[in-house]
């Protein structure tokens, strides 16, 4: 008897054990599918997870963290838009980050996330250094990747962090010139009222060449003409840094102006690289017509617009496009150019001027 007592208790418990673990599973699979349908993703995605280190600088003017900085964005863009895979990018190492660079890096996630809407999965991880989680708190990228930013007292937030100010806006079509009307995020009050506006809206208008082309990077391709820009007024200075992610000043010349003009004027910097040499002409063409909307508008116009001021102020504006740099700083009043070994893929237009200025409009 006690032995068919036992028996019966065994596979009662053995029961109970197997009910108990089917509930448990039950439970755990209802709360994924939860998760994964307010997120608009398909229950059970098993798309592949790759772990992306992001460099110790992300930086494109020094040569060497320019080439970690590419060959980090290289590897972001082929997970991303052709593999399709689940990111996760880990700050680890990063302890540095300059505007230009991180322009670029947000401009690339947005527009993975607009291509693939509710299948876009980027996670941000281990961001050890205090200013740089700060940094991407400021401008928005933990809400950009569907997550919650880190519950910090935006009071404590460095000088070189607080007043940075993050916005997007699509280049709809050429009959307005208000590049400021529908901005998603934030742009500098100054900006956006001030003398510089009409500055800025012709650079942002001007991204209707960037996108007359495929970019040349693998995978499908954004549907419309987007820029990006941070804007800073910072101890008596009004910092812009616009982007877009286009063919580049390079390639876009060619389909806009005559070809025996151009050669004309490309012969004009032959000392210069390939695409230093497109910088320097896309000025000078600027500059000698007018008769068309995107001639004399845009680069020609933010360039003389900041070597324009007056000596003693402190203004520099610099132009990376695809693989040339061109530069201005109003303190040694010169002139710099680089032609570099790796490619952005796009153009960062970047500008600093004293907001005192204004008052001479």
């Amino acid at each position: 008897m006690r032995c068919e007592l036992k028996l019966k208790l065994h596979r009662r418990d053995k029961f109970h054990r197997r009910a108990i673990e089917r509930r448990i599973h039950s439970n755990l699979r209802s709360r994924r599918k939860r998760a994964a349908f307010a997120r608009g993703l398909p229950f059970g995605d098993k798309r592949p997870t790759s772990r992306i280190d992001a460099p110790y600088a992300m930086n494109i003017f020094n040569w060497n963290n320019r080439r970690t900085f590419c060959k980090f964005m290289e590897t972001l863009r082929q997970n991303l838009l052709q593999k399709c895979s689940k990111i996760i990018i880990s700050f680890d190492k990063t302890e540095l980050i300059t505007p230009s660079a991180m322009i670029l890096f947000v401009a690339e996630i947005d527009r993975a996330k607009r291509i693939f809407g509710n299948r876009f999965d980027v996670r941000l991880a281990n961001v050890r250094d205090r200013t740089i989680r700060q940094l991407l708190v400021q401008i928005g990228l933990y809400e950009l990747c569907g997550m919650t930013p880190p519950n910090l007292n935006e009071r404590d937030f460095q000088e070189n962090v607080r007043h940075w100010r993050y916005a997007t806006g699509e280049r709809a079509n050429e009959s307005t010139n208000d590049a400021f009307a529908a901005v998603e995020g934030l742009i500098s009050d100054r900006l956006r009222g001030g003398m510089w506006r009409g500055v800025s809206e012709a650079v942002i208008n001007s991204v209707q060449h960037a996108y007359a082309e495929p970019r040349g990077v693998p995978g499908p391709r954004m549907k419309h003409r987007r820029w990006w820009m941070f804007t800073q007024e910072r101890d008596g200075e009004l910092t812009v840094v616009a982007c877009d992610l286009g063919i580049g000043i390079p390639r876009s010349l060619p389909l806009n102006w005559d070809e025996k003009l151009l050669a004309r004027i490309l012969g004009m910097f032959g000392e210069s690289g390939k695409d230093v040499a497109a910088l320097k002409a896309s000025l000078e063409l600027g500059r000698t017509s007018t008769n068309k909307s995107h001639r004399g508008k845009g680069l020609p116009q933010i360039w003389d617009a900041v070597r324009g001021i007056e000596a003693g102020q402190n203004a520099t504006i610099v132009i990376y496009s695809n693989k040339g740099r061109l530069s201005w700083n109003s303190i040694k009043n010169e002139e710099n150019s680089i032609e570099y070994d790796t490619n952005i893929f796009g153009t960062v237009i970047s500008w600093s001027v004293p907001l005192q200025i204004e008052g001479r409009e």
